[in-house]
């Protein structure tokens, strides 16, 4: 202790120690490490926004990416829908069979699958509902394409079976199957009415509650993301 007592005398006796140049140096090293710290932590903070900001482009393009699948589906039923209930319609009104009045799309339908960052994004909403909903949404998809495309090759079938008569000059006339086409022509347009009434099943049950999903999701998705990052929203009409 009287060591040090004395070293701290004897420094004392140095006035050029603690002259101008010694807090000179001081204040300059302190102000240093001070800038120092500050240009780190806000070379971090920049980082981190900018990784934020990275994050939530992400967010933002597989939410609305879910949305457009979401939309596609949705587009899908409400098609066949409008096909379906057209075709109610005629076979109450002219008394024809549902498979004769079904109009069938010429095309294939679209699929869809979800990619791997869209679950995970999903998952982040810890909506077990809505996550399940969306999680079944491309198997509901490839059903309704699949059903389309079985009664669009029975139509085919059928119109490969039919004759026609009494055929007019502008080429209209009286369709009819005749001989063994007849029988081969039954056993299509049963097949072709059973899908069409199972399309009604589908659409009366899928297209309130796609219309519903689609909502709930726009609506979950732009609490997380916000409107502005989200880009585009669907006005999706009244609830069904």
């Amino acid at each position: 202790m009287e060591a040090l007592v004395a070293a701290v005398r004897d420094l004392k006796t140095h006035d050029g120690f603690f002259g101008p140049e010694f807090f000179a140096a001081t204040i300059g090293a302190v102000l240093g490490g001070l800038i120092a710290a500050g240009i780190q932590y806000w070379s971090y903070s920049e980082q981190r926004r900018e990784r934020r900001l990275a994050e939530r482009k992400r967010e933002a393009a597989n939410a609305f990416s879910i949305l457009t699948k979401i939309n596609r589906a949705y587009s899908t039923i409400s098609a066949i829908k409008r096909q379906t209930d057209k075709a109610v319609n005629q076979c109450i009104r002219r008394g024809i069979r549902l498979s004769a009045a079904y109009e069938a799309f010429s095309g294939d339908m679209p699929r869809f699958s979800l990619t791997a960052d869209e679950v995970e994004f999903l998952r982040s909403t810890k909506d077990g509902d809505l996550i399940s909903s969306i999680l079944d949404l491309p198997h509901i998809q490839d059903m309704y394409v699949d059903t389309a495309a079985l009664l669009r090759g029975h139509k085919i079938k059928l119109a490969e079976l039919q004759s026609w008569t009494n055929v007019r000059p502008d080429g209209s006339g009286t369709s009819v199957f005749e001989g063994v086409n007849a029988s081969k022509a039954r056993l299509e347009q049963f097949q072709a009415d059973k899908l069409v009434a199972t399309l009604i099943g589908f659409t009366l049950k899928d297209y309130p509650e796609t219309k519903r999903l689609l909502r709930k999701s726009q609506a979950k998705f732009v609490s997380i993301i916000g409107k502005e990052d989200m880009g585009v929203v669907w006005d999706i009409g009244e609830e069904p």
